[in-house]
């Protein structure tokens, strides 16, 4: 931890009386909802769907951003889950967090009634983050193999599985056995095509395809250690109607490596970045993660990840609490901001370690506690119908 975010974090230690963390929303009671149980999720108005937010426990919580509503999602005794969204606005897949097992079964749920839609399939259990298509019949995810060595022919990292049989369909890409994928950088198309990133080339192809075609290489910055490209490190995801993508961008800054995200049309132009640091000149490193579409393609939602200097924060009109829309230096998890931006914002400033009220989400509180609170999360989220 750097000095400067240990100074940060004690500063803010002396004021943790008044609340508490904890997956999926955390801070003090606020009037953020009325008598009649009114609540209004992001400034003055209601948004769309309903937001799936992960958590490292497997506990995950499903939000109705139109009401505020939290819904816990079916969780396994014996195993951690972790939930995923691809380009099918009716099924989301829940997988088990076995790395070392040899084969892990993926669950396919109704985004409307949270159950069962098809029996599971079993994949090996190194692959990672799969992503159904918008008809539901192929899943694409990554080989993320933490075992040195074995099954070291199935590396390629993205793969394309059937999701009736499980089924390997295609296997390659552009992506070599060198390229280390960390986190997710392709996407479904609605018409059964798939892009991804490699380093900073887009490319396009799809599972009856043997090659990929270059859509275009982005004028990003360099995002390695040693003034060049690399890849895997990104996180891509489509708009609902394939127009758009965004993706997170590992860029330095001075000393410093921020986290950005950015949007792109998908024939490769009008690149642009919609985060920007609050304090460009601080040696504290910012992470912007997790972008993910609205339904109606308004809107891009992610996640403020500060590396471990987690907060807890509050509503500004609060006023039982000394420092109004402050937040509380804390440890532990689910207490990173969970912001909203316009789909065509350009390097919006999203303030730390003050809690930005004019892009947070409001939710309602668990049951038994009274108002709401802003939505926060310490695991991947994601924007349902």
């Amino acid at each position: 931890m750097s000095l400067l975010r240990l100074l940060s974090a004690v500063a803010a230690t002396s004021l943790l009386a008044a609340a508490g963390c904890g997956g999926g929303g955390s801070g003090a009671p606020t009037p953020g909802a009325g008598e009649a149980g009114e609540i209004t999720t992001y400034r003055d108005t209601n948004l769309p769907g309903k937001m799936l937010v992960n958590h490292p426990a497997g506990d995950a919580v499903v939000f109705d951003l139109r009401t505020g509503e939290r819904t816990a999602l079916p969780t396994l005794e014996k195993a951690k889950a972790r939930w995923t969204a691809g380009a099918s606005a009716d099924t989301v897949l829940r997988w088990e967090l076995h790395p070392y097992a040899g084969t892990v079964p993926i669950a396919f749920f109704s985004t409307r009634t949270w159950t069962r839609t098809r029996d599971d399939i079993t994949i090996h259990a190194s692959f990672d983050r799969p992503k159904l298509s918008a008809d539901g019949k192929q899943i694409l995810t990554f080989w993320h193999d933490s075992s040195q060595g074995v099954f070291s022919s199935e590396k390629n990292p993205l793969t394309i599985f059937d999701a009736e049989q499980g089924a390997v369909v295609k296997r390659g890409s552009m992506l070599t056995e060198d390229d280390t994928v960390i986190s997710s950088p392709a996407a479904w198309l609605p018409d059964g095509q798939y892009v991804y990133l490699v380093a900073n080339a887009l490319y396009i192809s799809s599972p009856s395809e043997r090659t990929s075609r270059l859509v275009a290489t982005l004028d990003l910055p360099i995002n390695g250690d040693f003034g060049d490209y690399v890849s895997g490190t990104s996180t891509l995801v489509a708009s609902p109607d394939g127009t758009h993508l965004a993706f997170t961008w590992r860029e330095s800054r001075g000393t410093a490596w921020d986290g950005h995200i950015w949007v792109v049309r998908a024939d490769g132009t009008g690149l642009r970045r919609i985060t920007k640091v609050p304090d460009e000149a601080t040696a504290m490193s910012y992470g912007f993660v997790s972008p993910t579409w609205s339904p109606d393609g308004r809107w891009i939602a992610g996640m403020y990840n500060m590396s471990g200097s987690v907060v807890a924060p509050i509503f500004p009109d609060d006023q039982s609490f000394p420092l109004p829309g402050g937040v509380i230096g804390s440890t532990g998890c689910g207490t990173n901001q969970v912001f909203v931006l316009p789909a065509d914002a350009e390097r919006t400033v999203i303030s730390w370690p003050r809690f930005d009220a004019q892009y947070g989400i409001k939710v309602r509180a668990p049951a038994g506690q009274p108002g709401g609170q802003w939505l926060s999360a310490c695991g991947d989220i994601a924007w349902l119908p």
